[in-house]
């Protein structure tokens, strides 16, 4: 990105092809763990912990957006915007501090909400300044990754649904995630087909040639 950082429109791009595919892997990966967040922390580590899987959902959301800030950062790292991102750390900072004080005296789990909720806010607003830098409207951001969070969270509500059923069955962590996992990939795999032919055929097609 460095190379190509004096060509906006290629470099915006490159922007969009990489935050494209990173959504497609990493939205099922983290909504799949929100999903599977129950039988995960059984199996690691036992019943008495699974009020943390409640927290591991929220980390995984928190994780989702998290990847598209570093993204961001990359490409203003290309640009030599080595003031803004030390200004933006800087508020970054602040506000988690903030949340996080204001948090702690609700416990744990609003601990991680607080910090989920500021990636809310902090990441679109990160966006705004990159498309900003780039000379861009920032549509073709959220064109570039709707299809494929929302085939994740729809595969994602209804897997954490099958496990539902299959707790209140008494079946135990380990094929429940083996079943809820093959369920999850046969989902999303179907839906982006499904919400999105035309590029996952361009997508197997160079996974194929390569």
């Amino acid at each position: 990105m460095s190379t190509i950082q004096d060509d906006k429109e290629r470099l915006w791009r490159a922007y969009l092809t990489t935050v494209r595919g990173l959504v497609l892997v990493m939205a099922p990966i983290c909504l799949g763990i929100w999903a599977l967040a129950l039988p995960i922390t059984e199996l690691l580590l036992g019943k008495a912990w699974l009020p943390v899987s409640e927290l591991l959902g929220y980390l995984t959301i928190a994780a989702l957006l998290t990847t598209v800030a570093e993204v961001n950062s990359a490409i203003f790292a290309s640009k030599g915007r080595a003031r803004f991102l030390f200004r933006w750390n800087i508020l970054s900072a602040v506000m988690n501090i903030a949340v996080l004080l204001l948090a702690v005296p609700f416990g744990v789990v609003a601990v991680v909400i607080g910090k989920m909720a500021v990636n809310f806010v902090l990441v679109p607003l990160h966006t705004y300044f990159l498309v900003r830098l780039l000379e861009q409207k920032p549509w073709p951001v959220l064109g570039a990754v709707w299809k494929q969070s929302l085939a994740a969270a729809i595969m994602a509500l209804l897997v954490y649904l099958l496990d539902g059923r299959l707790a209140t069955e008494g079946l135990p962590p380990i094929p429940r995630l083996a079943i809820g996992a093959a369920t999850g990939v046969f989902l999303y795999v179907g839906l982006m087909f499904a919400i999105d032919r035309k590029r996952s055929l361009e997508m197997v097609g160079k996974l194929r040639r390569r």
